[in-house]
């Protein structure tokens, strides 16, 4: 054993600056950092996950692959590195242990198994109770998996009040699931796209009541942005193209646009379908918040089809090339043969045919 020092760059501010460490014999993996200042070198960044405590920040040193187990109050700084998996297990979980900590500034994080991941894990595994979780990268990619919806999941969040926030500049996956009362996912600052073209490429499942929450997000789809049983999905500020007619829910599900512009039947293989932008279910509910633009390529016959029982609430500014027939904007109260459409006074409904 002897010390060495070590140099590492600020991932906000770009400076560069040297820490001070106790490095085995051999190439050393991870580094864990003590909040005094001296370090300990480590050949595997598990070995450094093992050893860290409350306070303590890991850096990586190296590309590795690897799968660990995140600990409470202990950050992880991937210094411009990338971690690979190819188990079908998850890269990074919390153990089912209420977890707060970041990781941050990864070059890429990645699960390469074949097939893709199974249905029961995802990319990133948030199951404690409480955990508050934010991963920052510059991509995140797991393979979609054999044409399943419900394989290639970036991330699981099913714990209890359960928080997790991705914030990739690139996210390619085929679905997130998050379950679990007051359980929430945000996807943030970036683009997200699912590789699937052979069923629905988006997936949300909620075994209770949990959200996903997209930001200032540049989606594309292969097929269609499905909504799975009790989902609650929110876009904001969100630029959505699907390659087919776009938008499906299941059942149960709550969806809410803000300011966000979609564009459907992007594919010419699906533009002469004559299937709305988007259709309801029955339980379905959707709101349409601020300014949102619905644009269809293809002969989508409308841009929404509401259910009986489906509930609509438009409040602001709505612009289509694909209005829907009439009677589907009548204002109405309860249910109604269309479902419930219930239109703010001050709504701007503007249809471009």
């Amino acid at each position: 054993m002897n010390e060495q020092n070590f140099t590492l760059q600020n991932y906000t501010t770009g400076q560069f600056h040297q820490i001070r460490g106790i490095s085995p014999e051999g190439s050393p993996v991870a580094l864990t950092q003590k909040p005094y200042g001296m370090g300990l070198y480590h050949k595997t960044l598990s070995e450094a996950m093992a050893f860290a405590t409350s306070g303590d920040t890991v850096i990586l040193l190296r590309n590795v692959t690897e799968y660990i187990t995140l600990k409470n109050g202990v950050n992880i700084n991937g210094n411009g590195y990338s971690i690979t998996s190819a188990a079908n297990a998850p890269l990074m979980t919390d153990g089912g242990n209420q977890v707060i900590c970041e990781v941050f500034n990864f070059e890429r994080l990645q699960n390469l198994y074949n097939g893709g991941i199974s249905e029961w894990n995802g990319l990133i595994m948030v199951t404690g109770g409480g955990s508050d979780i934010t991963v920052q990268g510059k991509t995140l990619f797991t393979p979609p998996g054999n044409g399943f919806t419900w394989n290639g999941k970036a991330a699981i969040c099913n714990g209890i009040n359960a928080t997790l926030r991705l914030r990739f500049k690139n996210i390619v996956a085929n679905a997130v699931e998050v379950g679990g009362t007051g359980a929430r996912i945000f996807i943030e600052d970036g683009s997200y796209s699912s590789p699937n073209a052979t069923s629905y490429a988006y997936r949300v499942t909620t075994g209770e009541k949990g959200s996903v929450i997209f930001n200032n997000m540049a989606i594309t789809v292969k097929n269609q942005l499905t909504y799975d049983l009790d989902c609650l999905a929110t876009y904001n500020r969100c630029r959505i193209k699907s390659e087919r007619n776009g938008l499906n829910d299941r059942a149960r599900s709550r969806y809410t646009f803000i300011d966000c512009q979609f564009v459907g039947q992007t594919k010419a293989t699906w533009q002469a379908e004559t299937d709305s932008i988007h259709t309801m279910s029955a339980t379905g509910i959707l709101e349409l918040l601020g300014t949102n633009t619905f644009i269809a390529k293809g002969a989508a016959a409308a841009w929404l089809t509401p259910a009986a029982g489906s509930a609509v609430s438009i409040n602001g500014k709505l612009i289509s090339n694909k209005p829907s027939p009439a009677s589907n904007f009548a204002p109405t109260v309860g249910t109604a043969a269309n479902g419930s459409i219930l239109i703010d006074a001050a709504a701007d409904l503007k249809f471009l045919q």
